[in-house]
Parts: structure tokens; sequence; C-alpha cells
């Protein structure tokens, strides 16, 4: 009997170290100011480029502003999200307010700093892969962002400095 209860246990323990928890702020990184390399693809197009965001103020309302390396027609272009909503599309001398490319929104949504998670599990490399309701982020081992999907675009993090 001890030798089934300890077999039990035993599987019990396996179990439960192969676990990671749903709980926590994962957003917490999103949630100050920061700067990502990143890159991605928006509705089937390859772009890299340089996010960085500010800390959001106590409305939750942050400027973001996008640099592209990539592709070569972007290459050099900002794209600027202001506290108040404005966007501003900027290249070469030439600036457009509020462009009317509704896609360009999802860049700003990359970095989401709330949500309902949904699931938690440890990837193959060691990730950690949190999924909710129009998102999955991927963090490495140290915490920082590796990764993000969005039903509208998607972006490996090359690098990650919060500021």
């Amino acid at each position: 009997m001890r030798r089934l209860l300890a077999i039990v246990l035993l599987l019990c323990l396996l179990a439960c170290a192969g676990c990671t928890a749903t709980s926590g702020d994962w957003f917490a990184p999103f949630q100050g100011g920061f700067s990502a390399e990143l890159d991605g693809t928006l509705g089937g197009v390859a772009f890299a480029a340089q996010m960085v965001a500010d800390a959001p103020d106590a409305n939750g309302a942050r400027a973001v502003t996008l640099t592209f390396y990539a592709p070569e027609g972007l290459k050099g272009a900002t794209l600027t999200r202001g506290k108040e909503g404005r966007v501003t599309f900027a290249r070469a001398g030439l600036e457009l307010q509020d462009p009317p490319v509704a896609a360009i929104g999802a860049l700003f949504e990359l970095f989401p700093t709330g949500g309902e998670v949904q699931s938690v599990r440890v990837t193959e490399n060691g990730n950690t892969r949190v999924t909710g309701e129009g998102f999955a982020l991927e963090f490495r081992a140290d915490g920082t962002p590796a990764a993000i999907e969005t039903p509208a675009a998607r972006a490996t993090v090359v690098s990650w400095r919060a500021q």
C-alpha cells in the first residue's frame, strides 16, 4: 500500500512540475515605456521596425512610434500615434495625418497592456506562451517578450529594452 501511495504522490508531483501558473501579470513588461526591434508580418507583408512606446498615462493613453527598416518602400518611414490617438505617417519630408489605412492600427496593438489570459504553457524551446482572446504572447525564460501574435499581425521581438 505504501508503494502505491508513493507512486501516486510521485505522479502528482511530476504533473504539477510541468504546470505553469496562469496567474501573474503577463502584461507588466508592456505597462511601462519600452523599445523593441521587431521582425513581423502585417496583412501578409513582411516588415522590420523599431517600436518605441512611452509609459501609458493615467487614462492608459501612450505615444508610440514605429521606424521601419523594411520593406524597402517603407525604409526610414515613421508611423506615430500620439497620446490623443492621432496617427502620423512621415517619410522623406512628406507627412500625412491620420492616413486612411485601417490595418496600420494593428501595429500599435501588438503589445497589449491587459486582457484575459486563457492558457499558459511552456513551449519546446523553453519559452512561455500566453494566449487569450485576440492575442498570443511568448516570453523568454528571463521574462522578456519573444513574440506577439494578433489576428492582424505577428512579430518576433529581436531585442527588448524597458525604459
